[in-house]
């Protein structure tokens, strides 16, 4: 444990690698998003480290990075392309670091406790398992048009009926009863 240099002045157990100094999530987030960050005592381990990417084996600096919840830092694109390779129906539970073979995805617990990787979007899965895809707005817009339709037409059955039981027994409307109007020979 140490304490990190920033103005926060946290106590944190991650030491970055590279700069040799204490880091707090935030100072990780910050100022350390490309480099090498694990605990002090892997540091003490293990302090020869590569600032490789161990899927490719080309700088980290070189490409964009993306760092896993157990501070394991890879290229986005080579993350990516290893999840890809996966079968479409792997859980998340599946996805594991290629380096220490902990898991992707957090799990669940309160937000922001720890970082969480995004991989390239897939549609998501309905409860059968197949995937469907999210409606469009014109789909949304048609939709809606349709219901809004079906409404106008059984508002419009009902007041037809509503309408003409009311009229049946009304002696104003019979045109029988009313003397402006002659029904039969004039």
């Amino acid at each position: 444990m140490g304490l990190c240099k920033c103005p926060k002045r946290k106590v944190t157990n991650l030491f970055c690698f590279e700069h040799r100094v204490n880091v707090c999530e935030h100072c990780l987030v910050a100022n350390h998003a490309k480099c090498i960050v694990q605990s002090y005592l892997q540091w003490l381990q293990d302090s020869d480290y590569s600032s490789n990417c161990r899927l490719c084996n080309t700088p980290l600096a070189a490409r964009e990075t993306t760092r896993l919840v157990c501070y394991d830092l890879f290229h986005w694109a080579c993350l990516n392309e290893r999840a890809a390779q996966l079968p479409q129906n792997t859980a998340p539970a599946g996805y594991q670091c290629p380096s220490c073979s902990g898991p992707i995805f957090p799990p669940s617990g309160p937000p922001g406790t720890r970082g969480l990787i995004l991989l390239s979007p897939r549609p998501p899965r309905s409860r059968d398992g197949s995937r469907k895809q999210p409606l469009t707005l014109l789909q949304r817009a048609g939709l809606l048009l349709l219901l809004g339709l079906l409404g106008f037409l059984a508002l419009l059955a009902l007041m037809s009926r509503l309408g003409r039981a009311a009229t049946d027994n009304d002696p104003n409307l019979d045109p029988l009863m009313n003397p402006h109007i002659r029904v039969g020979p004039s």
